[in-house]
């Protein structure tokens, strides 16, 4: 409530206002007509105007009824004010102006006789609502029979408006005129309702106070409708059932949820690559690594019990709770509320079973039907890798088929049951060793070994440790072969082939590393060159004319930019190529090529540094270095545990 302070304090800073205000009422038969004729009065912009409508305007009908619009209209006094928008955007055409008529509401005054006196509230006016006037209030409390009106307090409620109730005034009570009240409880005891009987002359209205009693001494002691009751105080209903109390329906417990955090069903999606699909990448693979989150549990919730009107507590449900089912390499958190994996796989769900499989299995061929294979386990292809698919893996991977112009990458061994023709296009990468029945066309890189029973053609194949062919077909055939250790065939070369280069003794990839550095070397001596010659021609042109002309001292800046540039590239370039020659040098492999049956000429043996290059045709020999040049000795077995694939 409002206290007389407060009042007087409000009123003070308003008069003060007031004084420094200029305002005009002004009259239209539109509110367009009667906003213009204030901006003429007062000469200021339309932005500039501020306005109450006191009375809302009205076509009538059939010129009867007609009201004009009636406005008190001032000029803005804050910047919000002026941020209103210029004529044509702000004044609506009549449609709109009913329309805006519609959305305002007048501010309203409520007097209610209680039983130590009359009260006063006042609300506030809605968009160019009419405000509640002083006559509005002494209209009201006359008609309530209100004596000994504080009229300073009646101003003070118009003007502050603060939706509360104050006392205003005295009236003569007649107890038994009292507003009457009964109330009534649904069977299921869910909704509480009053009905009220109006009061009689000089009767007491009814408080939200005398409400709530009520409904407490009559058993209604939950979920009180207080905001139904100060509307029903404000404007009550009579002889109506007016809900004023509503229970609480029980609130079931929520089901524990499990969230994957993968795609429990398969479904391919094709990748896009700048508004292009892939159709080999299929995305059909959930790769998971090792303690990665799988699922997460969502706890059930306890049940919320309800409460009828009177108290009375009705029972509920706890959630229920949903077990994880959990398959192979898999495991629950600390908590119980997550699944993680405990290996490296591709994740799925199997029989509802949260499952990581480290093995993958395609059934038939790597195709379009499949789509490229990525995956963190081991990979086992039943059938044949077709051209252009790739699959890589971390684990082995193991092709039943053939493996025709495609790409295999893994970490560890790759087994190729059929063969590997390449094309000239595919490749093949080992991080340890390959078995396959033979090698055409074909790169080939390997870790460690790299094995063939039925030959290597025309192929570039790289081995960390060894090459070894073994079987009657094993020969070896054109191309270009890396080991540290050892090649060893049944034949080396043949007649009419292709060239046959076989290098051994040395780390091939760091082997690799040097040829790259050098022939980087060998283009950055040649551009260096090119730039000295350049720069000794300009120098010699200069030393003849004295001074260069502009154009020529440009260049001359330019390419010894350029000369200055090679030369630090060089000099660095020069000690990186000195730290590998040095390393490749400390490697003690000795290194040897051998061939159980024919040498062929033209084919070129390298050991280390020392190159030999076969002219007459030999057999049943092995190669080694002695010294400085390269030396036959007799043909030295493969041993056959070198060759047995190891699990």
């Amino acid at each position: 409530m409002f206290t007389l302070e407060q009042l007087k304090d409000y009123m003070r800073q308003r008069a003060e206002e007031d004084r420094a205000l200029r305002s005009v009422t002004v009259t239209g038969g539109t509110l367009e007509e009667a906003l213009e004729s204030a901006c003429q009065e007062l000469d200021i912009p339309l932005k500039r105007l501020e306005f109450d409508v006191l009375q809302k305007g009205s076509p009538g009908n059939l010129g009867f009824g007609k009201r004009p619009w009636t406005v008190l209209a001032f000029e803005a006094k804050s910047k919000a004010a002026l941020q209103g928008t210029e004529k044509a955007d702000f004044l609506p055409e009549l449609d709109a102006q009913q329309q805006l008529v519609e959305e305002n509401e007048d501010g309203h005054v409520w007097v209610r006789l209680w039983h130590d006196g009359a009260y006063l509230k006042v609300t506030k006016p809605k968009g160019n609502g009419k405000a509640a006037t002083e006559e509005d209030a002494l209209s009201i409390l006359h008609q309530r029979n209100v004596r000994d009106i504080n009229r300073q307090v009646v101003k003070g409620a118009l003007k502050l408006v603060t939706g509360t109730y104050g006392k205003v005034g005295e009236y003569t009570h007649n107890p038994a005129n009292d507003t009457l009240m009964s109330v009534e409880v649904d069977d299921q005891e869910m909704r509480a309702s009053v009905i009220l009987t109006p009061p009689g002359p000089n009767g007491a209205d009814i408080s939200a106070e005398e409400i709530e009693h009520f409904l407490k001494n009559n058993g209604v002691v939950h979920g009180v409708l207080s905001l139904e009751i100060e509307k029903l105080v404000d404007q009550p209903e009579y002889n109506k059932k007016i809900t004023v109390a509503a229970g609480t329906k029980p609130l079931p417990g929520q089901d524990a949820k499990i969230i994957y955090n993968f795609d429990t069903t398969l479904r391919i999606k094709p990748k896009e690559i700048e508004g292009r699909v892939d159709f080999k990448e299929l995305n059909t693979i959930k790769n998971v690594l090792k303690n990665e989150e799988l699922a997460r549990k969502e706890p059930a919730q306890r049940g919320v019990a309800g409460r009828t009107v009177t108290g009375r507590s009705l029972p509920t449900r706890d959630g229920r709770d949903v077990q994880f089912q959990l398959g192979n390499n898999v495991a629950l958190s600390k908590d119980g509320l997550r699944v993680l994996s405990t290996s490296d796989g591709q994740v799925m769900l199997l029989q509802d079973h949260i499952t990581v499989e480290t093995v993958m299995i395609i059934p038939g061929n790597v195709n379009n039907s499949v789509g490229n294979i990525n995956f963190l386990g081991s990979v086992i292809v039943k059938g044949s890798v077709d051209d252009g698919f790739t699959v890589k893996a971390v684990g082995n991977i193991e092709v039943m088929g053939n493996v025709g112009k495609a790409f295999l990458e893994t970490h560890a061994d790759i087994v190729v049951h059929q063969g590997i023709n390449g094309g000239g296009e595919g490749s093949v990468t080992a991080g340890q060793s390959l078995w396959s029945k033979f090698i055409q066309n074909a790169k080939v890189e390997a870790g460690s070994y790299v094995i063939v029973s039925d030959g290597i053609l025309h192929s570039r194949v790289v081995a960390g440790k060894k090459i070894l062919c073994k079987g009657k077909r094993a020969k070896i055939v054109g191309g270009y072969l890396r080991a540290s250790e050892e090649i060893n065939a049944s034949s080396l070369g043949g007649i009419g082939s292709d060239e046959t280069v076989l290098e051994v003794g040395f780390d091939p990839k760091l082997k690799e590393e040097l040829d790259d550095l050098v022939s980087q070397n060998e283009a950055l001596e040649k551009a260096f060159n090119q730039h000295n010659l350049n720069l000794q021609s300009l120098m010699k042109q200069e030393r003849i004319v004295k001074t260069l002309p502009p154009e020529k001292l440009a260049q001359k800046k330019e390419v010894l930019s350029k000369y200055n540039e090679t030369k630090a590239k060089l000099e660095q370039l020069k000690t990186i190529l000195e730290k590998k020659q040095g390393e490749l040098e400390a490697l003690r492999f000795s290194g040897k090529i051998s061939s159980s049956g024919a040498i062929y000429p033209g084919t070129r043996l390298i050991i280390k540094d020392i190159t030999y290059d076969v002219i007459r045709e030999s057999s049943a020999q092995t190669f080694i270095r002695d010294g400085n040049i390269i030396r036959a000795v007799k043909y030295e077995e493969i041993e056959e545990d070198e060759i047995v694939r190891r699990p």
